[in-house]
């Protein structure tokens, strides 16, 4: 079974999952200030068995540049973040698009939008990703000006399409559109050509954790179903079925029921996913991160939780701590990633996996404050309009 999924690759790892940006600071946003952070992951995987398995350790160095008084779409006097990775092999730049509404005096520096692009080879195959992504309830990074104590909720939900190509030898063309709501439902839907053959295929998770995916290739045909637990002899099972048609090598179909894996009772958890923040004040930056005394060596504490539920075998839990300096903005964030994951059908892997990242400020420059739509000094003033984001919009 080949799941449609319609990711947005590049865009994925930088908007809703984003690892903070920049900004804010306490001092002017410069317009053309460059940021460089350095990030380091490393774990364990679940193994055959639930025995953990070693990741690697991975280190790579990014580039973050600011522009202020950008634009996307309908919405003008934005704050873009364009992120480059520093001496990698793909060409790979995203762009994030933020704002600061204000409500009663309190200022959200909230991302509003995203676009990327992907392009590498491996071989004699290319690949292009091109991306675009609106938030239909946009991601609060903070709110300000700081406060202990202070909560707010990281669900957000967006809008996205993708369009994926590659040359030989696979000669793929793929056309995409993801909507994820801030319950953790989702759907998606893509179609296109892949080596010769009409590709189409769609996925959609419900809110009460039922989900459907789709596929089709050429002739072959593809479908899974799981749907939401039900009694069964006095005990609560999940129903999974599978279908195939007009395919060579596709798994023989069934249609039975699973024992009842989902944690914490017979039903999925609502909302499937969760994510809120805490200001915990100001904090000395842990040796953990990384930072140089030189750069900061206190800086306000944002801790964020998050909790999502995948019906097809996993269960995520994530706590992000940042670090806001006065005067520069985030200059580190640690990452604990904790999945738990169960096996539906043999040989699946199932145990619990952990993933470490921490990425820290290794250099900035300010630029120019010329043109700049927003000031800091002491006392925010937001000045970015916003149209057509969850709504109209005018701080």
């Amino acid at each position: 079974m080949r799941p449609i999924i319609v990711a947005l690759g590049t865009l994925a790892l930088v908007t809703a999952c984003s690892s903070g940006s920049p900004v804010p600071s306490t001092s002017p946003s410069d317009n053309g200030a460059t940021y460089t952070y350095a990030s380091t992951s490393y774990g364990v995987t679940p193994g055959l068995g639930g025995q953990p398995l070693p990741i690697p350790t991975s280190r790579s160095t990014e580039q973050s540049v600011i522009t202020t008084n950008a634009g996307f779409g309908g919405m003008h006097g934005l704050i873009q973040i364009a992120r480059t990775p520093i001496g990698s092999a793909r060409k790979l730049t995203s762009y994030e698009y933020y704002a600061m509404p204000n409500d009663n005096g309190v200022s959200q520096f909230e991302e509003v939008a995203a676009r990327g692009v992907t392009d590498f080879a491996s071989g004699k195959e290319r690949f292009v990703e091109n991306g675009t992504l609106t938030f239909t309830k946009p991601f609060v990074v903070v709110e300000l000006p700081f406060s202990a104590g202070r909560t707010w909720s990281r669900s957000a939900a967006y809008d996205g399409t993708t369009d994926e190509t590659s040359q030989h030898p696979a000669n793929l063309h793929l056309s995409g559109r993801t909507v994820f709501n801030a319950d953790g439902s989702h759907s998606s839907a893509g179609s296109g050509e892949e080596l010769g053959k009409v590709f189409n295929g769609s996925t959609v998770l419900a809110s009460d954790g039922a989900y459907h995916d789709q596929f089709r290739l050429g002739s072959c045909r593809q479908k899974l179903d799981v749907g939401v637990p039900v009694m069964k002899s006095g005990a609560y099972v999940i129903p999974y079925a599978t279908s195939a048609k007009g395919c060579s090598s596709a798994p023989t179909p069934v249609a039975t029921t699973l024992p009842d894996w989902y944690p914490g009772g017979a039903l999925p958890p609502s909302p499937l996913r969760s994510a809120n923040a805490s200001d915990m004040g100001a904090a000395a930056i842990p040796a953990s991160c990384g930072v140089a005394p030189s750069i900061a060596t206190r800086g306000e504490k944002i801790v964020v939780t998050v909790t999502e539920f995948n019906p097809l075998g996993n269960v995520n839990h994530s706590v992000e701590t940042s670090y806001y300096a006065t005067g520069i903005g985030l200059v580190c964030s640690e990452v604990e990633t904790i999945s738990q994951e169960y096996a539906l059908q043999p040989p699946v892997y199932e145990g619990r996996g952990v993933i470490h990242t921490v990425r820290r400020l290794i250099g900035y420059t300010k630029g120019s404050t010329v043109g700049a739509p927003l000031g800091f000094g002491g006392v925010l003033q937001p000045r970015a309009v916003i149209v057509g984001v969850g709504g109209a919009r005018v701080p």
